[in-house]
């Protein structure tokens, strides 16, 4: 079943049939109204701009490695969710970042957690933080981190256990769709090593952590000890590419026999309610 879409086609041909290329390679097993279009706006801001078609990232038909955690539906893990209908900026896939179906259930959990501090590892070009902001408080804050250039793998080895950083994928840096956008109020760009970080500071007080930084086993199992640190009592994280990276699925693999992570049906989210 694919995602109903509320277009503002305004005559435009091209946007339409953007559309119907989205519908063909989604699936879904959740209905929802994404509505979109440069002429509508809410809350002063203009709902989502269509700016090109990727390739959906799907889950492959045949993994080379176990996927152990339990698989659940996001309405069964978060009760009440209301995904009938969600506003998203940019919602077409682009590089790097999360599918529409992901993008959908990481904006209607932000907004049934309504939280206060956020907190997201690997930034790309920052469509997923753009869209976190968008459904949080007015008063939330979001920290959003990634490699500074020097930073960046230098070694082939490295850059395929980890997976392309935001140069490879052709962003000169990192948060190039919010650094002049109305939101970049809530948004805090850190421009640092996510797994030596002092997060310190940030010890129990986060409401939501998203995890989709480095993906090699060794990285992300650190992110996740960190964000274990600093996500508060009630709070929620969740990992990006379970089943697509053996990194990130064997850790979380690990991680699944000690805590009670799902795996959310029909996309590569795992997800933990602390």
């Amino acid at each position: 079943m694919f995602f109903d879409m509320v277009v503002r086609q305004n005559g435009d041909r091209a946007l339409a049939a953007a559309v119907g290329q989205a519908n063909a390679c989604l699936e879904s097993r959740c209905m929802s109204d994404i509505a979109y279009g440069g002429q509508r706006k809410s809350k002063g801001i203009p709902v989502a701009h269509l700016v090109g078609i990727h390739q959906c990232k799907l889950l492959p038909a045949f993994a080379t490695f176990p996927l152990l955690l339990p698989r659940a539906r996001v309405e069964e893990i978060f009760e009440g969710i209301d995904i009938s209908h969600i506003e998203m900026l940019y919602p077409m896939p682009r590089p790097g970042g999360v599918s529409v179906e992901e993008l959908i259930i990481i904006c209607a959990i932000v907004r049934m957690l309504n939280p206060k501090l956020i907190v997201e590892i690997g930034t790309c070009e920052g469509r997923t933080a753009l869209n976190m902001a968008y459904h949080s408080p007015e008063d939330a804050q979001l920290i959003t981190l990634d490699l500074p250039p020097d930073l960046l793998p230098q070694s082939p080895e490295r850059t395929v256990e980890s997976g392309p950083d935001y140069r490879q994928m052709g962003m000169p840096r990192p948060g190039t769709l919010f650094e002049s956008h109305p939101l970049k109020r809530k948004i805090k760009l850190v421009l640092a090593d996510s797994t030596k970080f002092d997060w310190t500071p940030y010890d129990g007080l986060v409401d939501l952590v998203f995890i989709d930084g480095a993906h090699d086993f060794v990285s992300v199992m650190k992110d996740s000890e960190n964000a274990l640190r600093i996500v508060k009592s009630g709070g929620v994280i969740l990992w990006h590419d379970y089943g697509v990276v053996e990194g990130v699925t064997a850790a979380l693999n690990g991680l699944g026999k000690r805590y009670p992570i799902k795996h959310i049906s029909g996309t590569s989210i795992a997800c933990l309610r602390t």
